[in-house]
C-alpha cells in the first residue's frame, strides 16, 4: 500500500485509509507518530484483544487500530483531505518500513530453527532401532521436530519482543 491511500467506507461514517504491516508495537508507532508538528496523541488502548490510538493533525481526526498484525487508519471525517493523511501514512511507513528489516531476520530465525529442529529430530530417531524401521515414522518424526524447531524460534521471538515494549513503557 506503500504511497496511496484506499477508500473503505465503515459503517459509523469513518473512512479507512491505509492499512499497513504491524511491524513494531502500537506505543512505538505513537511515539514515531508524535514526532509530526502539529500532532496529537489524544487517546491510546492497549488491550489482548487490539489496540487503539486516537489522534488530531490539523484539526482532523484518526483512528489507528493495531488488529490482526497490521495497523488500520481511519479518518474519523470521511472529508479529510488526501493531504493530512498522507502525511500520517508517509511518516509512519518510514518507521514501519525500517522495522521490516528485524521482521525478515526473525523469518530467517525461524526458518533456521525449523530446519534445525526437524534434523535434530531425525538424527535422534535413528539412534534407536525402532527410528530405523518405518520411513513413514522418520518423516513424521522430522515434521515434529520441525514444528518444534518454530514453536521454539517464536517463543525467543515473542520473548525478545516483551522485553522490548516493557523498556518502551520505561
Amino acid at each position: 500500500m506503500i504511497g496511496s491511500l484506499i477508500k473503505v467506507p465503515m459503517h459509523d461514517g469513518s473512512r479507512m485509509f491505509a492499512a499497513l504491516p504491524g511491524t513494531l508495537s502500537l506505543r512505538a508507532l505513537a511515539r514515531h507518530l508524535a514526532q509530526i508538528p502539529g500532532i496529537v496523541i489524544n487517546d491510546a488502548a492497549f488491550t489482548a484483544s487490539d489496540d487503539w490510538m486516537k489522534l488530531e493533525l490539523a484539526g482532523w481526526r484518526f483512528a489507528v487500530n493495531g488488529q490482526f498484525g497490521d495497523f488500520w487508519f481511519f479518518a474519523l471525517d470521511p472529508a479529510t483531505p488526501d493531504d493530512v493523511m498522507h502525511a500520517i501514512v508517509k511518516h509512519a511507513e518510514s518507521a514501519l518500513r525500517l522495522n521490516l528489516a528485524h521482521e525478515i531476520k526473525d523469518q530467517r530465525l525461524r526458518a533456521l530453527a525449523a530446519a534445525v529442529g526437524g534434523l535434530l529430530a531425525f538424527g535422534i530417531s535413528n539412534l534407536f532401532t525402532w527410528g530405523r524401521q518405518s520411513p513413514l515414522l522418520l518423516v513424521l518424526i522430522f515434521a515434529a521436530g520441525v514444528v518444534l524447531g518454530d514453536q521454539a524460534a517464536d517463543l525467543y521471538r515473542m520473548r525478545r519482543r516483551a522485553l522490548a515494549e516493557a523498556s518502551d513503557r520505561t
